[in-house]
């Protein structure tokens, strides 16, 4: 773990972040990531709210 940190901290790996849903669309993430839905480039992050 501390490797790839190293590597993410260096830049030499590189995390390509598409779009950021509510988890309330978990589902039209599924989609996306089915093809049903047009598939964004990138990952898919699902953000809670935590409260």
């Amino acid at each position: 773990m501390r490797k790839i940190s190293s590597l993410v901290s260096q830049g030499m790996i590189q995390v390509h972040i598409g779009p950021k849903l509510p988890f309330e669309q978990a589902r039209e993430a599924h989609l996306m990531l089915e093809g049903s839905l047009p598939r964004p480039k990138g990952k898919i992050v699902l953000v809670m709210n935590v409260q």
